[in-house]
C-alpha cells in the first residue's frame, strides 16, 4: 500500500537527518561553516527531497571517510559512516518500494476499469434487448430498459394510453 510505503520511507528519511545532524556539528567544530565543512553539504538538510536526502547521505559518508582522521577527535567513527550507509541503502529500498506500491495500483486501477467496461458492454447488450423488446408496446418496460450515463438509446417515440 502506497501509504505504508511512504510512512516507512518518513521513517527512515527522519532516522537518516537524526544521523548526520551530529556528523554536521563534527564537521562544524572541526571546520567552522567554511572550507572543508562546506564539502559535506549540509545545507538545507531538513528540506531535502528523498532523493537529494539520498544523494547528500552518500555524499556524507564519502567525504566523512576521506575526513575520518581529522574528525576522529570529534567522535566520527567509521561504524557511524557504516551504520549512515546502511540507512541510505534503506532509503533508497523504500523509495523504490513507494514507486513500486504506486505501479500496484495504478495497473489494479486499470483491471477494474477493464473489469467495469467489460461489465457495462453486457448491461449495455442486454438493455438494448429489453428496449427493443418493448420499443412499441410498453412505455414503462421500455424506460426500465434505459441506461443513463452510458450511450444514449435511440428515443422511442410514445406510445399512446391503451385504448378503454
Amino acid at each position: 500500500m502506497v501509504t505504508d510505503a511512504t510512512n516507512a520511507k518518513n521513517t527512515i528519511a527522519d532516522n537518516i537527518r537524526i544521523a548526520v545532524r551530529p556528523i554536521r556539528n563534527m564537521a562544524e567544530t572541526a571546520y567552522g561553516t567554511t572550507g572543508k565543512y562546506n564539502t559535506f553539504g549540509f545545507d538545507g538538510l531538513s528540506e531535502l527531497t528523498d532523493n537529494d536526502l539520498y544523494r547528500l547521505t552518500r555524499r556524507v559518508i564519502r567525504v566523512g571517510t576521506k575526513l575520518l582522521a581529522e574528525l576522529a577527535a570529534q567522535g566520527l567513527t567509521a561504524a557511524i559512516l557504516t551504520a549512515l550507509g546502511v540507512l541510505a541503502t534503506d532509503l533508497d529500498t523504500a523509495i523504490d518500494a513507494i514507486e513500486d506500491a504506486i505501479e500496484n495500483r495504478d495497473l489494479e486501477t486499470q483491471d477494474r476499469i477493464i473489469k467495469g467496461n467489460v461489465l457495462w458492454a453486457e448491461m449495455s447488450r442486454l438493455a438494448s434487448i429489453g428496449r427493443s423488446l418493448f420499443e412499441d408496446t410498453d412505455e414503462a418496460r421500455y424506460n426500465d430498459y434505459v441506461l443513463i450515463g452510458g450511450s444514449t438509446p435511440k428515443t422511442a417515440p410514445p406510445v399512446p394510453p391503451p385504448a378503454k
